[in-house]
């Protein structure tokens, strides 16, 4: 008999400045609206020797002031009315841009905003966050392929490892999207290796690598976590499951004990290593933790099958004399 997994963990990614509009059962992805920041972009140098170019006039900028005090204070349909009538005045301004993009995601027109982002991103391609607030449009709109270029793009270019973080998170959910497990645990890999203090992350690394039909890698992702709570418990569950189904006896037993040992009350994990047990023929100790699972659930579907077989003396082997 196949053993399901226990409860489906979904930790670590969802945690933190989501929005909320996503599909059900879906990890959302992270929109970091990092409203009044600004950086200038990179100047190309001139050739060696060349004459200093003449000073150019500096474009126009609009004043983004009182928009930046109606965001503060979530006022986000009056600052995208403000911000709309500043871009037909100021229509190349990147910063401004960068503003109404963050805004229009704000108040869930991703449409607009991939336009207003395009656009910024088309005037000041190396202007930081741009191309974080276009990937999450893309997202929202359905465009994957496009999603992911915006975000690497961002990660290339910014060197802040918050807004990092987040771009590694929302390609590792697209890719999640498109089932392409391997490519999705591939960021979180990357995330960690930049941010390894993000002990949250491994729960959702070993969940991918157990889609992914890699239950070693989703082992040494449990055993790298340095949260050993009833979480980590239940992923032990699941990669022991994954080794029963296999008919690896040895590896979920191992796995279902060490669940076990983090929570010495779970009753799914008690059953679990009695029926892996039963299999290397170990059926003492099976009946000891089958009593275990009955003391944990003694309403448990399988509770009368098990008192059956717990009140039938075991066999004798052939050969054993009699005292």
């Amino acid at each position: 008999m196949a053993l399901a997994r226990d409860i489906a963990l979904t930790i670590g990614r969802a945690k933190k400045s989501l929005n909320s509009h996503a599909q059900p059962g879906v990890r959302l992805l992270a929109l970091a609206l990092l409203l009044g920041l600004s950086r200038a972009p990179l100047l190309a140098q001139a050739p060696e020797g060349a004459p200093p170019p003449a000073a150019a006039a500096p474009a126009p900028r609009a004043d983004l002031g009182p928009a930046r005090e109606l965001v503060r204070g979530q006022k986000y349909p009056e600052a995208e009315t403000l911000l709309a009538d500043l871009q037909t005045a100021y229509p190349d301004d990147p910063s401004l841009l960068l503003l109404r993009g963050e805004v229009l995601l704000a108040i869930r027109n991703p449409q607009k905003a991939a336009e207003v982002l395009g656009h910024a991103a088309e005037v000041a391609p190396r202007k930081l966050r741009v191309h974080f607030g276009l990937g999450s449009a893309l997202s929202e709109i359905g465009d994957t392929s496009g999603a992911l270029a915006a975000f690497a793009t961002e990660i290339e270019l910014n060197p802040d490892p918050e807004i990092r973080a987040k771009a590694r998170v929302n390609r590792s959910v697209l890719y999640e999207r498109e089932k392409k497990w391997s490519e999705s645990a591939a960021e979180l890999e990357a995330l960690l290796a930049e941010n390894p203090e993000h002990q949250e992350i491994y729960g959702d690394l070993a969940q991918l690598y157990l889609k992914a039909d890699r239950p070693e890698d989703a082992l040494k992702a449990v055993e790298r976590g340095a949260d050993k709570g009833p979480a980590a418990a239940r992923l032990y569950v699941n990669i022991g499951a994954d080794y029963y189904n296999k008919k690896s006896f040895e590896q979920a037993a191992n796995c279902f004990g060490k669940a076990l040992e983090i929570d010495p009350g779970l009753a799914q994990a008690e059953l679990n290593l009695a029926r892996a047990l039963d299999h290397l023929d170990r059926k003492t100790e099976a009946d000891s933790h089958l009593k275990r699972y009955l003391e944990l659930r003694p309403d448990a579907p399988e509770a009368a099958e098990i008192k059956k077989r717990l009140a039938v003396p075991p066999t004798k082997k052939s050969g054993t004399k009699t005292k």
